[in-house]
């Protein structure tokens, strides 16, 4: 317990007495520093697709204190500070991250924190967009379906038994003409505001009285304008005049038929074949955005032998 320079005397085991020791310095437990120790532990996180993400640890210990992270405990190359920032995480970065904190008198490993990454909800509404029925439950369906907690179509509860792969809605009455849906989820992690996926649906009841008006995209008045037109059209090659037949058609529409018929009398209607008709041109987008304009040729021409009266109708049925 002497200081530094100061002297005393030593007795060896065999009785010999020595003075004039000077000690000099006394060194006990290696450098005297203490070793790392994780104060607070990196966090397990869920998050979707796209998101960073951010472990960090705070560590105690004689300094400098050095930082490994790792991924299922294979060390990631550059990850040296106390805080791993990942970025646009994929499910391919799902995993386990430790942290190896170390300094001079040893080294401690962190819990591991799990990442799970999971892929972002995509509804599909399979119900059709026209339908002659005066109710409908929506249904449809999801991909990536596993951090769904819940679903609801116009507020009220969906239904399902695969974990909202396939969903129903309720059941509800229709108004003729356009009624709206939206589809929304709860999911956990929770999806930011601006990224939920909801999905806003329009299903069209058609009546006798509106089914026109939709399959042409026209106000209920009826505009003469938009309906299908006949006229006369002479081919500049042969010189034959031949009846043709102008008509809107919805874009890309599925859930409607539209039939051109043929008549020689007005009683008997027969569906227009391949032969009946030539279609003149690819169909023409019109400026609503909503139709494209089909014109097609009724043969054969005027006039040819074997050429009967005819007209010509359009039917529109909903598929």
């Amino acid at each position: 317990n002497s200081p530094a320079g100061a002297y005393l005397g030593l007795t060896d085991r065999h009785g010999w007495f020595f003075d004039d020791i000077m000690i000099t310095n006394v060194t006990t437990g290696g450098s005297g520093g203490t070793p790392p120790a994780i104060s607070q532990q990196p966090q397990s996180q869920r998050v979707f697709e796209g998101a960073t993400v951010a472990l960090s640890t705070t560590a105690t210990g004689t300094g400098p204190l050095s930082y490994q992270w790792s991924k299922n405990g294979v060390p990631i190359s550059g990850a040296t500070g106390m805080t791993l920032l990942l970025g646009n995480v994929q499910p391919g970065d799902t995993g386990n991250y430790t942290v190896v904190v170390s300094n001079s008198n040893g080294s401690v490993t962190s819990d591991a924190a799990f990442v799970n990454v999971s892929r972002r909800p995509v509804i599909d509404v399979t119900s059709p967009p026209v339908t002659t029925a005066s109710s409908i439950a929506l249904s449809g369906t999801v991909t990536n379906p596993s951090s769904i907690i819940s679903m609801s179509v116009n507020g009220l509860p969906a239904s399902t038994s695969d974990g909202y792969a396939h969903w129903t809605g309720p059941a509800v009455s229709l108004v003729p003409g356009d009624n709206s849906f939206t589809v929304s989820i709860v999911t956990d992690p929770v999806l930011p505001a601006s990224s939920a996926p909801a999905v806003t649906w329009g299903v069209y009841y058609a009546t006798p009285s509106n089914l026109l008006p939709y399959a042409f995209n026209l106000s209920l008045g009826m505009s003469s304008g938009g309906l299908p037109q006949p006229s006369v059209l002479t081919d500049a090659a042969t010189g034959k005049a031949y009846l043709t037949f102008s008509y809107r058609h919805r874009i890309g529409s599925t859930a409607l038929d539209y039939i051109v018929e043929l008549s020689a009398d007005l009683v008997t209607w027969n569906r227009a074949t391949a032969t009946d008709l030539d279609q003149l041109s690819s169909p023409v987008p019109n400026l609503d955005g909503v139709t494209e304009t089909i014109t097609a040729r009724v043969n054969p021409a005027i006039g040819d032998s074997g050429a009967t009266h005819r007209f010509v109708r359009l039917r529109i049925n909903v598929l």
